[in-house]
């Protein structure tokens, strides 16, 4: 400094090359005194950081205090939930650890949710199997005596001839007993069935479930479309309805026989299930008919009715 205030005068009318050999030309310390500038933030630093320089001409113990209460915001605020954005792409958006865990305190409320329908279905049923073998023993003869009144629309032996009226002849006894169950619960509703199975005892509902059971089902004078059966086969085959309904469509438990059902049945129960309105045991046909079509549900109708019961 102070051979540049004794060259000062003489280099005032410096120019060019005399004024840059004077500068360079000045001896450099061997450390540079320079500001303290925050660090920008880091991987394992997301906050910037905030302290205050070393030296602001403060006593060290008021400096200290300083910044004590200069920290004390930045830990109020706690860890950012995400890291730094355009340091790490593959890491960008992530949840921090703690928020994480919190999330995953709904899943087993979640998954009891979907369990659920499950767990009914399986309590109705095995219920509907005690009340049918431990309780009391079914008398097909005693139903065949009961289902009088049922003979004028489900004909004397279950085969019906109404259009629109299902066959129960051939029914699995545990379908005819829970349908029974659900119209005289008011779980399911008809005009004609509602008022007549309202008085029904447990007993009675057996009776009439093991007498239909046992009667051979006969196939219905329905007008199939061979085009649109075919069509159907292949929809029955994609969507696996053999998984329940079995290989022939034939039934099982508390899943009815398809095979050689009315056409108009079918079709008023599949457009039941698509719009969400027909009763439904445990949601089953109703998620399996809603990526069904108009046309496909006519498609599906028409090969189950063709099928020999």
């Amino acid at each position: 400094m102070q051979r540049l205030r004794e060259t000062a005068a003489q280099d005032r009318t410096a120019r060019g090359r005399q004024r840059r050999d004077v500068l360079h030309g000045l001896d450099v310390p061997a450390r540079v005194q320079e500001p303290r500038v925050p660090g920008p933030a880091r991987l394992l630093e997301p906050r910037g950081e905030g302290r205050l320089s070393r030296d602001d001409g403060h006593p060290r113990r008021q400096r200290q205090g300083r910044q004590v209460r200069a920290l004390r915001p930045g830990l109020a605020a706690g860890p950012g939930d995400l890291g730094p954005a355009g340091l790490h792409p593959d890491d960008e958006g992530r949840l921090a650890a703690r928020l994480r865990r919190l999330r995953r305190r709904d899943l087993p409320r979640l998954l009891l949710a979907l369990i659920r329908p499950l767990l009914t279905t399986t309590v109705l049923v095995a219920t509907l199997a005690a009340s049918s073998a431990g309780v009391f023993a079914a008398d097909p003869e005693a139903g065949r005596r009961k289902s009088e009144p049922c003979a004028k629309c489900h004909g004397a032996d279950g085969n019906a001839t109404i259009a629109g009226t299902p066959s129960l002849a051939g029914q699995p006894t545990f379908f005819t007993h829970w349908q029974l169950i659900k119209f005289r619960d008011g779980r399911r509703k008809d005009a004609q069935m509602s008022p007549f199975a309202a008085n029904l005892s447990d007993e009675d509902m057996a009776d009439l479930a093991a007498f239909y059971a046992a009667q051979r089902p006969r196939a219905r004078s329905s007008a199939i479309d061979p085009a649109k059966a075919a069509a159907g086969r292949e929809l029955v085959t994609r969507h696996h309805c053999a998984s329940c309904h079995t290989p022939t469509l034939a039934g099982q438990k508390q899943v009815p026989r398809l095979a050689g059902q009315d056409l108009q049945y079918l079709l008023k129960l599949l457009r039941g299930f698509k719009a969400q309105t027909a009763s439904d045991l445990d949601g089953t046909m109703t998620m399996a008919a809603q990526p069904l079509t108009v046309d496909e549900i006519e498609n599906v109708a028409h090969y189950c009715a063709s099928l020999r019961p």
